[in-house]
């Protein structure tokens, strides 16, 4: 399992270098992935990226050390968590605009009993599992 370096970095109160991926190319997302940025976000709200696209953008991704992140259209549980289980490390969420909406997203990213995820992690079994069995087993 790759560690979020993400976590890492921000431990240690430093900034995140990250690029930004529109395109629906996974070309495009591994040549993005070899150059110097800590984090790659995949732009599923204005992008012209579909889920397919992503999970191929971040299989892309996972040949290096950079962090897949994406941005899902809304907060929708459905497609929160199938970017986890597709391989993303962490999401963008627009449209959170109160306590309640925060609340919904922390219980669709997590499993219970910290939220109401479900346990499918899919692609993740080969990049994130060990992290997402690690949550499900403490629970």
């Amino acid at each position: 399992m790759r560690p979020n370096r993400l976590r890492d970095i921000w431990n240690r109160g430093e900034a995140v270098v990250n690029g930004w991926l529109a395109i629906p190319s996974a070309f495009s997302a591994e040549t993005m992935a070899h150059q110097v940025s800590d984090s790659l976000t995949v732009d599923l709200q204005h992008g012209v990226v579909d889920y397919q696209t992503a999970v191929n953008m971040f299989t892309a991704i996972s040949t290096t050390d950079t962090v897949p992140v994406t941005r899902v259209p809304w907060l929708d549980p459905g497609i929160l968590m199938k970017v986890f289980d597709a391989g993303a490390y962490a999401v963008i969420c627009p449209t959170v605009n109160t306590r309640e909406d925060a609340e919904k997203l922390v219980a669709a990213t997590h499993y219970p009993p910290l939220g109401t995820r479900s346990f499918g992690p899919v692609r993740a079994f080969l990049d994130t599992a060990a992290e997402q069995v690690r949550e499900v087993v403490a629970a």
